[in-house]
């Protein structure tokens, strides 16, 4: 390209405005600049100006002048304004000089920038129900522009920062991964991705799969059970036969008892409450949800609609939740089009049903359910009501009223103080269990019945049995759950769990009474070895080694362990430091974080049984 053809280029970078978006300017720039193979010209002083220059260094202020001026045209009139009058010249430009002078400025090498960034990677908490995706690149992004301004912050205090942001409900997968060694960054950001979709997964499709292999009973105006496999007929008609149904009477074109449940794209989240509206399109770009405003009889401030389609939980006023706290600015878009701007997030409460994260849309003319993102049971819907079952019970009851399911929170109440009448006896149990710091309620009974304290004479030998308390049951655990990951190695040989199971009660032939397990974390190959005795460990090992690093061409990293005094005698410890082995125990007591090779121990003696 000439000089004339390039002057005329258009350059079409990021306009840098401050130090908030001088990582991406960087980024923008630098690549604009190796494009034109100026790069290397921000980093050396023009040459002198002179009466006699060589060709070379004409050619060099030539280049200085373009890469000045490319630099210049990204920038915003602010920060051209604040340069100095020797970056800014133009009768001697110095990209050098410019480029210095802006990343003094605005990188995070500035003291200010780095408290900053900091604090975006450790104080930014993750709201519930909200995709941590956005939040996980945000930190990352934090964390290259510390280490681009010069200092040296590891990728594990990254991986510390990422799984400290997410919120209570990723609870065992923070305890997960803190007990993963070595911990990275790459590692959290996939098992919050796929944890964060599992969940989004298991809301929608779970729902669409239950719904669509049940069917309801409508016979006799009865619609509290499934149909069961006895022939029957439902309608007049007896050659027509129902698929819904499964049974004959009338046709599946025909069929009214059953509404089917299709659930949303959810990169297309429009809803449709219960076919209110005709058919409507929307366009979904640029927003962070959406909602139908329809226009009924009902109360807004009263009633809830169950809304198939609705991408969130959402209330029109903040009064009518529980735990509001401030979230990140989104817009809701509904039917006809506007958008609705939200900042909230609560927990409502309908009855004895808690749903999480809903959101405050002000303007919002109706308070809906979404049924994707009801994870505490399942909707099931019939051509009267709709249903909210857990495992085996019934939670909340929607009437159709107008066409829409509601739900009426002035009834839920009505009902709640019903109960709460029946059941002020085991309320009184529930006083008196607290009162006397968490007393068996079985000794509280035996108070009751010397005549200490009253009140207690409606609680039947049933109640007491089937009393709970949360907070005895959680101050009785001995630890956290340690669940299976299925996060692993990538390459052979980095871990080796190893495990020794034994004695047996009856030598074998060759009279050994225990064997030695190495599971490879990669393949999932299990190497056995017998043993005549404990100490025969360390030999067994050292085969095992020089066996499989001969044949796989791979070395062993890590091996992983509990604390048998046959994995941490000296000869063992002066055999792996002598190998570059790292040796990894599991604490005591916690058989679990060893599962892995624990469960080829405990299954391989049963498999020979067998056998």
């Amino acid at each position: 390209m000439s000089d004339s053809e390039d002057s005329k280029s258009n350059y079409r970078v990021v306009k840098l405005k401050g130090s908030d978006n001088y990582a991406e300017w960087e980024l923008s720039i630098g690549s604009t600049l190796l494009g034109k193979d100026l790069l290397d010209i921000i980093n050396e002083d023009p040459p002198a100006i002179t009466v006699s220059l060589t060709t070379n260094q004409k050619h060099n202020i030539r280049n200085h002048g373009k890469a000045w001026s490319i630099i210049i045209q990204s920038l915003s009139t602010v920060v051209q304004a604040s340069l100095s009058s020797a970056a800014r010249s133009i009768t001697s430009p110095n990209a050098k000089l410019l480029w210095e002078e802006l990343k003094l400025t605005y990188s995070a090498s500035v003291g200010s920038r780095q408290a900053a960034l900091l604090h975006d990677m450790w104080t930014t908490p993750i709201n519930e129900a909200e995709d941590p995706t956005p939040h996980m690149a945000r930190i990352r992004s934090a964390h290259a522009q510390i280490n681009g301004g010069g200092e040296n912050l590891s990728d594990k205090m990254l991986a510390f920062a990422m799984t400290m942001a997410l919120p209570e409900s990723f609870a065992t997968l923070k305890q997960t991964m803190w007990l993963r060694e070595p911990i990275t960054s790459a590692a959290v950001a996939g098992a919050v991705q796929a944890e964060w979709s599992r969940r989004q997964t298991d809301s929608g499709m779970a729902l669409l799969a239950k719904f669509n292999s049940k069917t309801w009973n409508y016979n006799s105006g009865n619609n509290n059970h499934f149909n069961s496999n006895k022939p029957r007929q439902l309608g007049p008609d007896p050659d027509a036969y129902c698929n819904n149904h499964k049974c004959s009477g009338h046709s599946t074109i025909n069929c009214k008892g059953v509404r089917k449940f299709t659930p949303v794209n959810s990169n297309s989240t429009s809803a449709n409450l219960a076919n209110a509206l005709g058919q409507v399109s929307i366009d979904p770009n640029n927003s962070d949800g959406s909602a139908f405003i329809v226009n009924t009889q009902l109360s807004p401030k009263d009633c809830f609609i169950i809304d198939s389609g609705a991408s969130h939980h959402m209330v029109n006023n903040p009064c009518l939740l529980h735990n509001v706290s401030n979230t990140v600015n989104r817009f809701i878009t509904v039917g006809n089009g506007q958008k609705l701007n939200c900042n909230q997030v609560g927990t409502l409460k309908l009855g004895s049903v808690n749903f999480e994260g809903v959101l405050v849309v002000k303007g919002l003319e109706k308070n809906l359910i979404s049924v994707v993102k009801t994870i505490c049971g399942q909707w099931e819907f019939s051509n009267k009501s709709a249903t909210l079952y857990n495992a085996k019970d019934a939670l909340l009851t929607a009437q159709l009223v107008n066409g829409l399911y509601t739900i009426k929170a002035s009834d839920l109440q009505a009902i709640a103080m019903l109960a709460n009448a029946d059941n002020k006896a085991l309320d009184l149990l529930q006083d008196w269990h607290l009162r006397l710091g968490h007393l068996n309620v079985r000794s509280v009974m035996d108070l009751a019945r010397d005549g200490r304290i009253d009140g207690l004479s409606q609680v039947t030998a049933k109640d007491v049995n089937e009393f709970r308390c949360e907070a005895c049951i959680m101050g009785k655990g001995k630890r956290l759950p340690a669940p299976p990951t299925e996060i692993r190695q990538s390459q052979p040989l980095a871990t080796v769990h190893i495990d020794i199971w034994g004695p047996a009660t009856v030598k074998s032939i060759g009279g050994a009474r225990y064997f030695l397990t190495c599971y490879d974390d990669f393949t999932r190959k299990v190497c056995l070895t017998f043993l005549k005795q404990k100490s025969e460990a360390l030999t067994s090992i050292q085969h095992y080694i020089a066996t499989v690093e001969r044949q796989t061409g791979c070395k062993v990293k890590i091996i992983r362990s509990d604390n048998g005094g046959e994995f941490t005698s000296n000869n063992w410890s002066n055999y792996m430091k002598n190998h570059g082995i790292e040796q990894h125990f599991t604490p005591p007591d916690s058989h679990a974080q060893n599962g892995r090779v624990m469960r080829v121990a405990e299954s391989l003696p049963t498999s020979a049984i067998l056998d």
